[in-house]
Order: structure tokens, then C-alpha cells, then sequence
């Protein structure tokens, strides 16, 4: 009866270490495994953020042309440098054209970023992102716009996305201040995720900005776009995307730092990111402008 209680009880320590064994194997085989899998960092959209514009009567056909070179100062892998989630984005080239109609106030966009990879040369273009848009505007203050937006990697193969958006929003503009808000339909979407760790399809994109002109040349502008996802409950927000810069604009150059943070909803995961931006905006001018410009500055003077 002793012998038989003993090897019961040699049995069940045996069977004991035995499934803790596997237990830490499974757990070693884990580890090894996230170990081994490549850590990828958030997609980077910013082609095609330029806030749409309140209206403002003109007369005369206008174009304008910006120049920007962005660099990440504090990125630690939380931006990738391809539409993938690999490398580590480290600077980012932009060139942004726009087209405004005369005595109609619409506009058309066209937006080109490039991204280099910190782990790799750094100065070799790794991605290209671009943004072709239509954008039209009422005296009311409500835009509609549709745009098409493509990324895809330059130095490798590897994934691409692409997408068609509709919005429809309203933007209203004061003397120091710029307050607006738009709904965006991705209703063609190819591979632009609605999370920061890829997951999702996004869908919808209900987005407040503003921008605020502060004390002489500063000025403060955020932006944050809540995006749903087409597979899981399309309709409520999956992830929220911020931007809050700080900038000082002297003359045609501008600066500005700002901080770029995408935040998971429903479930835990975030990132963060910080830029240092210096651009040039160059805006043209009509013959008809020059002339009109030609003969107020010849015209006599009136009584003193």
C-alpha cells in the first residue's frame, strides 16, 4: 500500500516536471522566435496633408510651389522608412505644387515625399509617397476634395500602397486663427492599414485641425484624424493619428518642430516620432497681377 502511494506520488513529480519542461520550452521557443522576426516600425502618410483653404474671393489664377526637408530627431524605429514597416526613416524630402483656379475657388494638388533609412546610407532615397488631388471650396467655408495617394519602396522590392479619398469638410478662418473639420472615405483601398502595427484596412477618417498665429512670426497648428477600420466595426475609430507643430514662418522660409504620435484604440500599442522641418514656399504671379501692380505704382499721387 506504501509502495503503491510512493510511486503514485514519483509518477505525478515526474508528470509534473515533465509539463513544466514544456512549458518553459514553449515559452524559450516564443522568445526565440519574436527574437528572430523583424521589428517593424509605423507607416509614414503625410503626402496630402495640406489643410484644405477657406474661402477667399480672387480674380487672378495663382500657383505655388513648396520645398521642404524634414529630418527625424528623436524617431527610434517608430517611423519606417518603407511602406513595409522596415528601416528606420531619417529624412524626408518634399516637394508640394498647387494650382488655384481664378474666380473659382478650387484648386488642384500634387504632393512628392521621399524617405531615406537610418540603417542604411541614410542619403539614398528608400521610399517615394505622392499625393494627386482635386479640391473645390464654397463661400461658406465647405471643401470637397478627392485625391489619390501611392507608396511604394525604391531601393528594394516589397509592399506598395495605394488608395482613392473623398472628403467633405468644412474650414472657417479668422483674423489670427484657422478651425476646421472633414470626414474621409477611403473608397478604394489598397494596403493602407488602419493601425500603426498594420492591422486593418482603413475606412473612414473623421479629422479636426486648426492653426493659431501667436505673438509676431510663431504660430501653433495640430491636426488629429481618427480612422476606422473596413474589416472590424468600419464605423468607430480603430487608431488616432496626431500632429502638433510648432513654427516660426520669416518671409518665404519657415520652420517648425513637431510631434507625430498614433495611438491604438480598444487595444494597447502606440508610437511616437519628432521632426525638425525647414521649408520654402515660392508663389507666382500673374502678367495681369504685374500690370495691375505696374499702374498703381505709376499712378499719381492724390492730394497731400
Amino acid at each position: 500500500m506504501a509502495g503503491a502511494a510512493a510511486a503514485n506520488a514519483t509518477a505525478a513529480r515526474l508528470s509534473y516536471n515533465r509539463r513544466f519542461m514544456l512549458a518553459l520550452a514553449s515559452v524559450l521557443a516564443a522568445v526565440r522566435a519574436l527574437g528572430a522576426a523583424p521589428a517593424l516600425a509605423a507607416p509614414v502618410y503625410e503626402a496630402g496633408r495640406e489643410p484644405p483653404i477657406p474661402y477667399e474671393e480672387r480674380k487672378e489664377r495663382s500657383d505655388s510651389v513648396l520645398l521642404a526637408l524634414d529630418e527625424y530627431l528623436a524617431n527610434r524605429g517608430n517611423a519606417a522608412a518603407r511602406p513595409d514597416g522596415s528601416g528606420s526613416a531619417q529624412s524626408r524630402l518634399r516637394l508640394s505644387l498647387e494650382d488655384m483656379a481664378a474666380d473659382e475657388q478650387a484648386r488642384a494638388l500634387g504632393d512628392v515625399m521621399m524617405l531615406t533609412d537610418r540603417r542604411a546610407s541614410g542619403v539614398r532615397a528608400a521610399s517615394l509617397e505622392y499625393y494627386l488631388g482635386l479640391e473645390r471650396a464654397s463661400e461658406e467655408g465647405h471643401f470637397l476634395r478627392i485625391g489619390r495617394d501611392e507608396a511604394l519602396p525604391l531601393d528594394r522590392g516589397g509592399k506598395s500602397t495605394r488608395d482613392w479619398e473623398l472628403r467633405l469638410g468644412r474650414a472657417l478662418r479668422g483674423k489670427l486663427w484657422t478651425l476646421g473639420m472633414f470626414v474621409g472615405w477611403d473608397f478604394k483601398n489598397d494596403g493602407r492599414p488602419a493601425r500603426p502595427d498594420y492591422s486593418g484596412e482603413s475606412y473612414l477618417d473623421y479629422a479636426v485641425f486648426g492653426r493659431m498665429e501667436m505673438a509676431g512670426p510663431l504660430w501653433l497648428e495640430g491636426e488629429a484624424d481618427f480612422l476606422t477600420d473596413v474589416h472590424r466595426r468600419r464605423y468607430a475609430p480603430a487608431s488616432l493619428e496626431g500632429s502638433v507643430s510648432l513654427g516660426v514662418t520669416l518671409g518665404l522660409v519657415e520652420a517648425k518642430l513637431g510631434w507625430r504620435p498614433w495611438r491604438m484604440l480598444g487595444r494597447g500599442g502606440s508610437v511616437d516620432s519628432w521632426l525638425a522641418s525647414l521649408s520654402v514656399r515660392f508663389d507666382s504671379q500673374r502678367p495681369s497681377q504685374l500690370r495691375e501692380q505696374r499702374r498703381l505704382s505709376e499712378w499719381p499721387a492724390g492730394p497731400q
